[in-house]
């Protein structure tokens, strides 16, 4: 590490230790969240996906029925879910160990994924106020690699299916931070 008497700060000085329960949310599916950095130290971090409800058949109107004896009126044929209750599918996409990291996507869009603990876990973090305060490659690097997860993991839903366009973009670097000195590890002010 550097010598905090030289005024740099190591990257890892940003980042803040926590601890989770079994089932913790960290982001949730269709909610726009914050910049947050999760590193993995110990558990495991699940990727889940719902694919939306699907829409009606219009060939298949619901049909109200006479009740037969001992039976109420049902209306028209279902879709099936994976679980065979008719509702949306819900599918693991991705599984985290010690040492992964994940976080929110770098745009305003919602999030394509729900991220939980599937056991307890342990996690560095870091906000975005911390993280403008990182060396701008770094930045960089980790959100190149929080979109190329994340389309990987969108790629894994899809299946047969198009991008969903608003999905599909590359990672811009970030115009609110400093630049660096080469030899730096704080921004210049």
């Amino acid at each position: 590490l550097p010598d905090p008497r030289a005024g740099k700060q190591h990257a890892s000085y940003y980042f803040q230790s926590a601890s989770f329960a079994k089932g913790h949310v960290f982001m949730k599916q269709g909610q726009a969240e914050s910049d947050t950095i999760w590193v993995v130290q110990k558990g495991v971090v699940e990727f889940w996906h719902v694919d939306p409800e699907p829409k009606p058949d219009p060939d298949q109107i619901p049909v109200r029925r006479p009740p037969s004896r001992g039976r109420s009126a049902s209306l028209g044929a279902r879709p099936s879910s994976a679980s065979g209750a008719g509702g949306p599918k819900s599918r693991r996409v991705g599984v985290l160990l010690p040492g992964g990291l994940f976080g929110s996507l770098p745009s305003p869009d919602p999030e394509p994924f729900t991220v939980l603990a599937q056991s307890a876990c342990e996690v560095l973090w870091v906000s975005k106020a911390e993280l403008l305060k990182l060396p701008n490659k770094l930045v960089n690097s980790i959100y190149e690699y929080l979109v190329q997860a994340t389309l990987w993991r969108l790629n894994r839903t899809i299946e047969g299916r198009t991008l969903m366009p608003s999905l599909a973009f590359s990672v811009q670097p970030k115009s609110d931070i400093p630049p660096l000195d080469e030899n730096s590890l704080i921004p210049h002010a």
